[in-house]
């Protein structure tokens, strides 16, 4: 929206249901296209195409979406965003549960990485230097290209380097050679300065600890160096099925956990997924599927031990194939190649269901040490086989061995990268989607993972020492949860190095929760009020140069109250508004002249340093509805009260 007034223009950034329209736009486009990068607004015909999330529960609209082909024009493209005071989020390849690579908001510089996906490997040391915006299956094609070599990764191809490499990166081969990410020897990345700096063991090593598990909280990568493996020979892909009763199927976890904690061999990957079953309410589907690296007549006498406790398989396949071959066997058969392929043309089943694009996910790492009780086992399996069952979703969960002896993952130390789950047996993940991929998503779809995930919890020990995989991020958590579950005690390390290097919050692309805060956004000007001090706690600078007779004709503009944690109402000028975390609330304000001029609302004072003050008199009618935002789970970095840097800290 923009305001004339006295021939002078006004500039809002304005979010309201969901709704956004850029502040200035025309300022945006003729930057960059003065700088020649590709962009696409919500006024082209593209946008609906390029805006889209992967997952439809979110609707998300960017002010633009760039297409940067090197890192030059990446970090043109942050100046911009900087100069503009617009966010900036990376997007690799949009494959985020949560929406992060359109920044988990509206109004975003979304910097999608698309093009930059070249791959080359230098055949004296065996690296590669990947483009962040290089996808999963192309990676695998491509280092195999070149002269036969492999990095452990996951396995859906369409899956972005960029976000994968930044927070772990799974797959069946990192018992044997570690997590994506521990292949990392060296980051290109654009800094929120617009600077391209270099990262790794001897430069600038604190970065590269924090971008290795929490990575895009720093800047934007626009490239990574990995040691390669020669890839296996020959690989053995294997899938045992079984359709249970609640008993037969909790002993299968029991059994499957004392499996997976013996002397497995490395070259043995492998993961469990659970469902409904056929036959009927109570009937439960659990498979074993992995990929063993080794000879192929020795995978019999590794998985027997398992094999021994449990009935005949409904199903069985055991192939021996190529290293490319195997990694299509474990997409569902889906093509390597992502050229011309969007995710949403990809199809994949697991435990019965089809990957739908309408979801709630969560997650939780088991801890090696003390594995889960026999007692939360049988809680869980008795509540797939009753709720579970009932439920109008499609679900599944998926058991995935990091752990057990002789894996890579757990053999790296806690504090070598800033990836906290070093000591875990398992990741699981729990995951819902609508039928038919259907909007609105249901609402018992959260309250069947959130249950899946208590039930476990609350029936081990008090205090057992679980978290969660940011890389199957859960939007829903609260500040205190994402920061425990994802960080552990890497965060506060994390909070410093955030400071460093992106000390304004250029980037983004994940949010933070705000229950701490009360956000009053005025134009380009951003108050912080502290709901624990009741105090204002950052000074801001007021940027709109009226001259005092104009700034006496303004009546009123809008206002945005992003409101902590408090319940929804209608409030008083002596009221801060009482409203549930993220909601956002209009309210009209008055400038008056006048700097370092203070006013109160409810006890919470704010002082302002430009030419202006917040005009909190009873005369006002402060009022306001809202726009049901949830904050409550990030996966980003946030900085501590006191921090100078600004008033967000994520991607």
């Amino acid at each position: 929206m923009r305001l004339i007034i006295g021939g002078i223009p006004w500039y809002l950034l304005v979010c309201l249901h969901g709704s956004y329209v850029a502040a200035d736009t025309a300022s945006l486009r003729q930057k960059l296209a003065a700088l020649r990068i590709d962009a696409v607004f919500p006024q082209d015909p593209d946008y609906e195409k390029v805006s889209a999330a992967y997952n439809k529960r979110f609707t998300y609209k960017p002010a633009a979406i760039v297409f940067p082909h090197n890192a030059t024009e990446v970090a043109n493209a942050v100046k911009v965003g900087v100069a503009e005071k617009i966010p900036v989020s990376p997007r690799s390849g949009g494959h985020s549960y949560a929406a992060y690579g359109l920044a988990g908001k509206n109004g975003a510089l979304v910097i999608d990485l698309e093009r930059l996906k070249h791959i080359s490997v230098d055949k004296a040391s065996g690296q590669a230097l990947i483009g962040a915006g290089s996808r999963l299956g192309d990676i695998a094609l491509g280092l195999n290209d070149h002269g036969g070599r492999a990095i452990p990764h996951g396995t859906c191809p369409y899956v972005g380097l960029g976000g994968h490499a930044a927070f772990g990166g799974y797959g069946f081969s990192s018992r044997m050679w570690g997590l994506t990410l521990d292949q990392i020897t060296e980051h290109e990345i654009v800094l929120a300065n617009g600077t391209i700096v270099t990262s790794s063991a001897t430069v600038n090593p604190d970065l590269f600890w924090a971008l290795r598990g929490a990575g895009s909280s720093f800047g934007i990568m626009t490239a990574m160096r990995f040691r390669t493996q020669p890839a296996p020979s020959q690989a053995t892909n294997f899938v045992y099925e079984w359709t249970l009763d609640v008993g037969e199927f909790s002993n299968a976890l029991i059994q499957l956990q004392i499996f997976c904690m013996s002397e497995l061999p490395a070259q043995l990957g492998l993961e469990s997924n659970l469902g409904k079953g056929e036959g009927g309410s109570g009937k439960l589907y659990l498979d074993l599927t992995g990929v063993w690296y080794g000879a192929e007549n020795v995978l019999a006498n590794v998985i027997r031990p398992f094999l021994s406790q449990m009935p005949t398989p409904a199903k069985k396949s055991v192939k021996t194939t190529s290293w490319i071959a195997s990694l299509k066997g474990t997409a569902d058969g889906q093509p390597l190649s992502t050229s011309g392929m969007l995710p949403e043309t990809y199809s994949i089943l697991i435990a019965g269901v089809n990957i739908e694009n309408c979801l709630g996910l969560c997650s939780l790492t088991t801890p090696q040490s003390t594995p889960m009780s026999n007692s939360s086992i049988l809680a869980f399996s008795k509540y797939l086989a009753n709720q579970g069952h009932k439920s109008n979703t499609d679900w599944f969960v998926q058991f995935e061995l990091y752990g057990g002896k002789n894996s890579a993952v757990t053999a790296v130390g806690e504090d070598e990268t800033a990836f906290a789950q070093r000591s875990i047996l398992f990741t699981i993940q729990f995951y819902a989607s609508s039928k038919n991929a259907s909007l609105p998503y249901p609402a018992e779809g959260f309250t069947l993972l959130d249950n899946m995930v208590d039930i476990i919890v609350n029936n081990n020990p008090s205090g057992w020492s679980y978290g969660a995989y940011a890389n199957y991020v859960d939007d829903r958590l609260s500040s205190s949860q994402w920061k425990s579950q994802y960080y552990k005690k890497h965060y506060q390390r994390l909070t410093q190095i955030k400071r460093a290097y992106d000390p304004r919050n250029v980037f983004l692309s994940l949010k933070v929760s705000r229950s701490e805060y009360y956000s009053v956004y005025l134009c380009t000007t951003t108050i912080e009020l502290n709901k624990a001090s009741l105090k204002f706690i950052r000074t801001f600078e007021l940027t709109l140069k009226l001259a005092i007779e104009q700034i006496r004709t303004l009546l009123s503009i809008w206002t945005r109250v992003s409101v902590g944690a408090r319940g929804p109402g209608r409030f008083s000028p002596h009221q801060l508004p009482s409203a549930a975390p993220g909601t956002a609330w209009w309210i009209p304000a008055v400038l008056k002249a006048g700097s370092g001029t203070t006013g109160t609302a409810g006890g919470y004072r704010a002082t302002c340093t430009g030419r202006g003050k917040l005009n909190t008199s009873p005369s006002l009618c402060l009022w306001g509805r809202a726009a049901h935002s949830d904050t409550r789970r990030s996966r980003g970095i946030d900085l501590p009260d006191e921090s100078p840097g600004g008033d967000r800290v994520n991607p």
